[in-house]
């Protein structure tokens, strides 16, 4: 069954920290090395998108944008079946 979880700050965890690859085409390159981007902006290869991971986990992030992996998480209890439980 699936469960919601917090971070260790109390932040709701919603969603994966996701990993994209794409191309921003470009108009030339300077002498430097330095692309020149055209103002068509970045296409995005989603076939490519991986959820990304640290040390082997999933990395989650929480409502203020931190990352935290799955064994820092602690599960939301449903207080509402625990209080009628007790009725």
């Amino acid at each position: 069954m699936a469960r919601e979880y917090v971070s260790p700050t109390g932040s709701a965890i919603i969603g994966t920290l996701e990993r994209l690859t794409g191309r921003c085409g470009i108009s030339g390159i300077e002498d430097d090395g330095t692309p020149v981007h055209d103002s068509d902006g970045t296409v995005i290869f989603y076939d490519d998108q991986v959820t990304a991971t640290k040390d082997g986990k999933t990395v989650f992030l929480d409502d203020n944008g931190a990352e935290w992996t799955f064994d820092q998480l602690t599960p939301v209890d449903d207080e509402e079946d625990e209080d009628d439980d007790d009725a």
